[in-house]
C-alpha cells in the first residue's frame, strides 16, 4: 500500500510539472505568441460591424489569439463584430461560407498585457449549418445551436458550448464544457472535461483532468478514456459498462452485461464512479 500511494504521488508530481510546462510551452511557441506572455486584455476597437442576410451552411473562425463568442441573433440575419486590429483582420463570404481570420501581433521574449481579439457572431437560433472554429490562444463560446455541428480546435484556454448536435474538440491546455449534445468527440490534454447531457454517443479522451458526465443516454458503443483524473457519470441508462482503472477506486451501481450497447471507460490513475 504504501508503494502504490508513492506512485501516486510522484504521478501527481509530475503531472503537476507537465502542466506548467505545457502552459509555458504554448506562451513561448504559440504561432502568433512567440515569446513568454504574462497577462493579456481584450481589445475594444471595433474593426467591423457587418450583418448579412444570407442563411450560410458554414461558418469559418481562425484566429491566432482570440476570445470567440457565438450567440443567438435576435432576428434572422447574421451579425459579426470584430474587435482588434483593422490590418490583421479580414472577413470573407459567399452564398454558403462566412469565412473570418485575425492575427495577433508578433510578441517576441517576454511580454506583458498582450492584447488579443475578440469576435463575435450572432446567427438566428434555428440555425443547421456548421461552425469550424480553430483558435491558438483565448476561450471559446457558443451558445444554443442545438441543430449544428461543430469541429473545434483551441491551444490555449475554455471551451463553453450550451447546446449542439455534435461536437468534435481538440483542446490542448483548458477546460472543456459542454450543455446538451447528441454526440461529443473530445480530446483534451490538460482540463477538465465536464457535460451535462448526451442523448447518444461519447468518445471522450483525455490526458489530465476529470471527466463528468451529469446524464448520458447511450445508443451506440460509446468510449471514455483518461490517463489521470476522476471519471463520473451521474445518470446513465441500462447499457453495458465495460470499466477498468489501474490506480483507483471503481464503483459501478448497475450493469446490464445483455445489453446491445457497451460504454467502455479506462482510467490510468482515478477513481470511477457510474450512477444507472
Amino acid at each position: 500500500m504504501k508503494n502504490k500511494g508513492l506512485i501516486i504521488v510522484l504521478i501527481i508530481v509530475l503531472a503537476i510539472l507537465a502542466i506548467g510546462l505545457l502552459g509555458f510551452m504554448i506562451m513561448a511557441m504559440n504561432g502568433s505568441l512567440k515569446g513568454v506572455t504574462f497577462g493579456y486584455n481584450v481589445s475594444n476597437e471595433l474593426v467591423v460591424d457587418e450583418v448579412y442576410d444570407e442563411s450560410f451552411d458554414e461558418v469559418w473562425i481562425d484566429s491566432d489569439a482570440s476570445n470567440i463568442i457565438l450567440t443567438e441573433s435576435l432576428d434572422d440575419k447574421v451579425h459579426v463584430l470584430i474587435y482588434g486590429d483593422e490590418e490583421r483582420t479580414t472577413v470573407e463570404h459567399n452564398e454558403k461560407t462566412l469565412e473570418i481570420k485575425t492575427k495577433a501581433k508578433k510578441c517576441f521574449g517576454i511580454c506583458f498585457n498582450t492584447q488579443i481579439a475578440k469576435v463575435e457572431v450572432s446567427l438566428p437560433e434555428n440555425y443547421d449549418g456548421s461552425f469550424e472554429l480553430k483558435n491558438r490562444f483565448g476561450d471559446i463560446e457558443v451558445e444554443n445551436f442545438k441543430d449544428s455541428s461543430m469541429n473545434i480546435e483551441n491551444n490555449y484556454g475554455n471551451i463553453s458550448i450550451r447546446k449542439a448536435k455534435s461536437l468534435n474538440i481538440k483542446e490542448d491546455c483548458g477546460d472543456v464544457k459542454i450543455g446538451t449534445v447528441e454526440e461529443a468527440i473530445v480530446k483534451n490534454n490538460f482540463g477538465d472535461i465536464k457535460i451535462e447531457e448526451v442523448t447518444s454517443y461519447v468518445d471522450l479522451k483525455n490526458s489530465c483532468g476529470d471527466i463528468k458526465i451529469e446524464k448520458a443516454m447511450i445508443y451506440r458503443n460509446s468510449f471514455i478514456k483518461d490517463n489521470m483524473g476522476n471519471i463520473k457519470i451521474g445518470s446513465l441508462n441500462e447499457v453495458y459498462v465495460d470499466a477498468r482503472t489501474s490506480l483507483g477506486d471503481l464503483k459501478i451501481d448497475n450493469n446490464y452485461r445483455h445489453s446491445d450497447i457497451t460504454l467502455k471507460i479506462d482510467n490510468d490513475c482515478g477513481d470511477i464512479k457510474v450512477t444507472n
